[in-house]
């Protein structure tokens, strides 16, 4: 007859008690009580199964040929239908690992199994016990943590393959989460063992997880060891690990029919975040992983955001590298950055006109140009690089944006840019647009047009003084000789426009050739033979014929009937040299007039008569009583 459960609990405690005490340790009853414990844990009695759990440990290491059954029986307590024994099972496997140090791998295992439990109170005494863990022998814990994660060599079925995933992802955050303080504290020093074993584990891990997955590892754990505070060989191989995900993953972006960098971009991200945010690794490594993939892809047939992003992550490796040299100086590394800079000056003209499509939406897309733009400037000081023309339409492109363009927090960034455009293409460089008419400034003979003709040297009628305003015009006044008013109708009135003949004198103004008729009709004593003889000083100013002597070199004025010749002669050579559409100083004269209209063929003026008579009786401004006693007097001079 089975003895109740208060009866068995008496009698194992008492048992427990007088082993415990006896000397022989691997003595007969002391291998009897282990045996009775053993067996309580299949007792139908919780109470017994937890007792059991308690205090198997305390026999566990004098009888090595039990350890094996033993073990095995503290398993079932984990696997228990009630939570209480399974909570004591899991706190018996923590004391076995501490009693016997061989086991702990195999009870690591077990508990991390046990993480898959649904009971949130269990999980959390599983992963206390493998805290515990962690301390009693913490490389080979964390190798057995990483084991979990690591994909196994054999194929699984779809159910299997479920059953890992959901573990992987347990360890993952275990060890991000909770169990990060206790390995960071025994990994505290570069190149402990508990680093290496992370390290190299999770390094072989990183490939075959997902984003969210190898995102975590990189930056919650592998970031926070010794061996990542600093640029290191260790973060080389991290960023090569990264680098070599991303390469996989662009070749499949770029291969599909929308070519974009969907899963390439986070990869990127992870690696700009080792080598520029952080430092861990060379920037250089990510500027020459851009630049090979600038060769093999079309970045304009990627989508702009895409093509911008990855512009961007260039351009901030290389400002990177440029800064970890200066600070790091290393012959062989300013050869490689050399090389990695004229890469990109080389790619600079698809760069900078893919960002000038853009119209540099955000503060990073400046500041990528800004760094392009250096690279440029450098090689072009130091290697006399000529900027290309189609780089030089993309840049005045971006001037633009950035004048019209609200600076605010982007102010010094846009403002360095247009520095740099102008360093690289000064406004001497450019081309000057095509003179016109309206811009060409036009020249006489070889002279500026906005330089007087007398400045020219050209040959012209000396301007004639100015005489005292004539006396108010009286109507039907009698006229004067024809020599006096020819030689008076050159004068230029204040207009300055010329004067074609004398009939427009009456157009222009008041001319002098009717004021000098008026003063023959008030002067009547002088005769008109005297007037003929004094026509070359009336009114005191030199008159037309004593101007031409002059100019022709004669000191005798030519007679009425050979002046035109004169007049051609002297103004012939004039004409060919004069621009038709000038002013000459003092104005034009009757002479002037006459020779345009018939030697010019550029004047669109009609040809007029030959002779001053003809040519005022065609204008009809003289009134018919002046031309009658003009004839009578003529036929008494003749």
């Amino acid at each position: 007859m089975e003895k109740n459960v208060g009866e068995q609990d008496r009698e194992i405690r008492d048992m427990v008690k007088r082993a415990d005490k006896n000397l022989d340790r691997t003595g007969a009853f002391r291998r009897e009580t282990l045996n009775r414990l053993i067996d309580l844990t299949h007792s139908r009695h919780s109470t017994l199964k937890c007792f059991a759990a308690g205090h198997i440990r305390l026999f566990f290491k004098d009888f090595p040929d039990l350890e094996e059954e033993a073990i095995n029986a503290v398993y079932d307590l984990c696997e228990d239908q009630v939570s209480k024994v399974r909570i004591e099972g899991y706190s018996a496997i923590v004391q076995v690992s501490r009693e016997q140090k061989k086991w702990v791998k195999r009870n690591a295992d077990v508990l991390v199994q046990l993480l898959q439990s649904d009971e949130p109170d269990e999980v959390g005494v599983v992963k206390k016990a493998l805290l515990e863990h962690l301390d009693m022998d913490p490389p080979v814990t964390l190798g057995v943590l990483c084991d979990q994660i690591v994909p196994p060599n054999e194929p699984m079925d779809d159910e299997e393959q479920q059953i890992r995933d959901r573990l992987r992802s347990l360890v993952i955050s275990f060890l991000t989460g909770e169990a990060k303080r206790t390995i960071l504290r025994h990994a505290s020093r570069q190149g402990s063992e508990v680093e290496d074993v992370l390290v190299d584990e999770l390094l072989v891990t990183i490939p075959s997880l997902s984003n969210t997955e190898t995102q975590n590892i990189v930056k919650e754990l592998l970031l926070s060891l010794p061996s990542y505070k600093v640029l290191s060989s260790r973060g080389q191989k991290l960023l090569q690990v990264l680098l070599d995900k991303a390469k996989g993953c662009l070749r499949d972006d770029t291969r599909s029919g929308a070519p974009s960098l969907k899963t390439t971009r986070f990869f990127l991200d992870l690696a700009s975040f080792l080598t520029v945010e952080k430092r861990v690794a060379s920037p250089a490594e990510l500027l020459r992983f851009n630049c090979q993939c600038l060769g093999k892809m079309t970045l304009s047939g990627l989508p702009q955001d895409d093509y911008i992003y990855f512009i961007q992550s260039t351009a901030q490796a290389l400002s990177a590298s440029e800064e970890v040299h200066r600070e790091h100086p290393d012959s062989n590394t300013d050869v490689q950055l050399a090389s990695l800079r004229e890469q990109v000056v080389t790619t600079s003209p698809t760069l900078v006109n893919l960002l000038a499509q853009s119209k540099l939406p955000s503060l990073q897309s400046w500041r990528a140009c800004e760094t392009i733009l250096q690279a440029c400037l450098h090689r072009k000081s130091e290697a006399g690089w000529t900027v290309p023309a189609n780089l030089t339409s993309s840049l005045d492109d971006i001037q633009g944006y950035g004048e019209r363009q609200v600076r605010g927090e982007n102010r010094n960034t846009i403002d360095s840019v247009q520095r740099l455009i102008r360093l690289l293409v000064p406004s001497s460089d450019k081309s000057d647009p095509p003179a016109t008419a309206a811009t060409s400034p036009k020249k006489t003979n070889g002279a500026p047009a906005n330089r007087p003709l007398v400045e020219t040297g050209i040959h012209s009628l000396p301007a004639r003084p100015m005489t005292d305003p004539p006396p108010t015009r009286r109507l039907n006044a009698p006229t004067r000789p024809r020599a006096e008013r020819t030689d008076n109708s050159s004068v230029q009135p204040e207009s300055g426009i010329a004067i074609r003949g004398a009939q427009n004198a009456t157009l222009a103004g008041p001319s002098t050739a009717s004021n000098k008729r008026e003063s023959v009709a008030e002067d009547s004593s002088r005769s008109a033979k005297k007037a003929r003889k004094s026509v070359g000083n009336a009114d005191g100013a030199p008159s037309l014929l004593s101007r031409l002597a002059t100019i022709n070199g004669s000191s005798t004025p030519p007679t009425p009937s050979n002046r035109r010749s004169d007049i051609k002669q002297s103004v012939a050579p004039v004409l060919n040299t004069m621009d038709l559409d000038e002013i000459p100083a003092g104005g034009f004269s009757i002479r002037g007039a006459a020779n345009r209209s018939e030697g010019s063929d550029t004047m669109s003026m009609p040809r007029t008569s030959s002779s001053l008579l003809d040519r005022m009786k065609s204008a009809d401004i003289l009134p018919t009583s002046d031309r009658g006693s003009w004839k009578k007097r003529k036929r008494g001079r003749a």
